[in-house]
């Protein structure tokens, strides 16, 4: 389900999540000896800058207004009750909730029922709410035929359908999602930009909404990177999925689910000698977990405990990443904030680059570019050593 609704009617809630977290930080000091390419006087104003960068706005949930006004009253339990879960999945870093947390939204559902049993809002959420039990699908093909053209149910039947292993009815999801145009352009370029980030045959660990289903809106639609394969946390919930899932994919089962803090930990040292890349979206507690056996690839992260022989993340970008559309002005704040996970690449880049003029330019216009989109330049000029 897509929680960022009624944006055009809400006060944005900016959520402050570390996309660019001390982990990439960390990870750029380990991947190259930074402290060799900024000269002393400018390193204690860079070490400050990327502090900075480590906390940078990012679109979240949207906050409802005092005077904001709904076409009906079932608008108005349908933004509550995803503004609630959205509140809950922020204060746990984790995926699932506590017993009261679930109770809570439990009660929202009951009482929506007791008033509106029938209406596509009461279905929708029944289902939602139970975090991908497949067992009430009915549910969410009742809202469908209530309202068939509604692309925020799209995500939930491909997630469905993935769990069931029926391609071709996903298939058929990513294609309506695709035509529907929720998702934005910029969000598809940054996606692309994640793929081509990836070795051949890699497995992808994604975190939520805008880092899985346009991946698999591209791998269905357009045919790109269909080698790659996606592991979603937010579906991982689901533990018969999760066996399967896992067994398919040759993965050692870490025997706890996404809603422990353990999980990925876990289920990378388990599976330490797999192809496995991790978005830069996943929890942050997990990436300053794992950080000292992750390297930058782009706009993704390998978990390699070896130490790799060739530099992956200026071999992506020389021969894989189109860095191009950054330039250009973007479309939305999100796709703005979204951008900002670029930064922490740029910035390493331009200092692996510090023989190479053009290449410095280049790189520095994108990340001047961005920063100035967040309002950030400063900082960004800062991190840069300007």
């Amino acid at each position: 389900m897509k929680l960022d609704l009624y944006s055009s009617a809400v006060m944005k809630t900016i959520v402050t999540i570390s996309i660019l977290c001390a982990t990439f930080l960390v990870i750029g000091q380990q991947n190259e000896n930074n402290s060799n390419m900024i000269n002393n006087g400018n390193a204690t104003k860079v070490r400050k800058a990327e502090e900075k960068l480590k906390k940078v706005d990012v679109l979240e949930a949207p906050a409802m207004e005092e005077k904001e006004v709904f076409n009906s009253q079932l608008q108005s339990s349908r933004y509550n009750y995803e503004f609630t879960r959205k509140k809950f999945i922020r204060q746990n870093g984790t995926k699932g909730f506590t017993t009261d947390q679930q109770k809570t939204l439990d009660g929202q559902i009951a009482a929506l029922k007791e008033s509106a049993d029938n209406s596509f809002e009461y279905n929708y959420l029944k289902y939602v709410n139970g975090n991908h039990n497949t067992d009430l699908i009915s549910y969410l093909e009742k809202a469908y035929k209530l309202k068939p053209y509604d692309a925020s149910l799209f995500d939930d039947f491909i997630a469905y359908y993935e769990i069931k292993d029926n391609s071709a009815k996903k298939a058929e999801f990513t294609k309506k999602l695709m035509a529907s145009k929720s998702i934005e352009t910029g969000v598809y370029q940054y996606n692309e930009n994640v793929l081509r980030s990836i070795d051949k045959n890699g497995i992808l660990i994604t975190n939520g909404y805008d880092d899985t289903y346009p991946i698999w809106v591209l791998q269905n639609e357009k045919g790109m990177r269909k080698d790659v394969k996606v592991l979603s946390l937010d579906i991982l919930q689901n533990k018969d999925y999760r066996k399967r899932i896992l067994r398919k994919y040759g993965l050692k089962d870490p025997g706890i689910g996404p809603e422990n803090k353990e999980f990925l930990s876990k289920l990378l040292y388990a599976n330490a000698d797999k192809n496995i890349f991790l978005g830069f979206t996943v929890p942050k507690f997990a990436l300053k977990t794992l950080s000292a056996n992750l390297k930058n690839t782009g706009l993704a992260l390998k978990y390699a405990p070896k130490r790799l022989n060739t530099d992956k993340l200026k071999i992506n970008f020389e021969n894989e990443l189109q860095l191009d559309y950054l330039l250009k002005n973007q479309s939305s704040q999100k796709v703005k904030k979204l951008n900002a996970n670029y930064l922490v690449t740029l910035v390493q880049l331009y200092k692996k680059y510090k023989h190479n003029a053009e290449k410095r330019e280049y790189l520095k216009k994108i990340a001047l570019k961005i920063g100035r989109d967040i309002n950030k330049e400063n900082v960004v000029k800062a991190s840069l050593g300007l």
